[in-house]
Formats: structure tokens, sequence, C-alpha cells
């Protein structure tokens, strides 16, 4: 199983994003897509689904978006986040309003 997670912030950049991710997942198999300097594509393979909810509950926990999305294949994968990201912007949430209450 393949299992994308897309990772979005407005400041913090895609470097930073990138070596949270190498810390997370050490010791697992990943490819990591820079989509632009805010966002970015983390495809791992054959990880466990609860590795990815906890990455995804430390990454949310200081403010970046963290969608995911699972697949038999890296594009399906990709299309199941996306569309949770979909879900997510038609929410409204401004994610760097939420940022600037953080602060």
């Amino acid at each position: 199983m393949t299992t994308c997670l897309v990772l979005y912030h407005p400041t913090i950049t895609s470097l930073t994003k990138i070596m949270m991710v190498r810390t997370m997942f050490q010791n697992e198999r990943y490819r990591v897509e820079v989509v632009n300097q805010h966002t970015l594509y983390v495809y791992l393979v054959n990880v466990q689904l609860a590795d990815v909810w906890q990455a995804v509950i430390e990454f949310e926990s200081v403010q970046i978006w963290a969608l995911y999305g699972l697949g038999d294949c890296e594009s399906r994968a990709l299309a199941c986040a996306k569309r949770q990201l979909g879900e997510r912007l038609a929410t409204g949430e401004d994610v760097f309003q939420s940022y600037k209450k953080m602060r």
C-alpha cells in the first residue's frame, strides 16, 4: 500500500518540512515531491497506518496542514489526498489565520 501525505504551510518552507519528514520516517522508504515553496507531497510505501496518523498529528500540532491518502499506487494515493485537501479548503478554513491566532 502507498500513502501520500500532502503538507502545506504558508510560512514554513518545504525544506523545513522535508527535514521533519526525514526525522519521522528515517527507517522507512519514502519519496518527496516539492510542489512549491509551501507545499510538498510525501509518498510512503508499506508504512503502518498508525505511523501515518502519528505524523499527521505531529504536523497538525504545529499548524502544518497534513492530509493523507491511501492507494495501491502513488497516483491513487495522491488523488485521495487531494480530495481531502479539497474538502478542507471547501470549509473555508484559512491556515494563515490559524497561524496568526497561534502566535
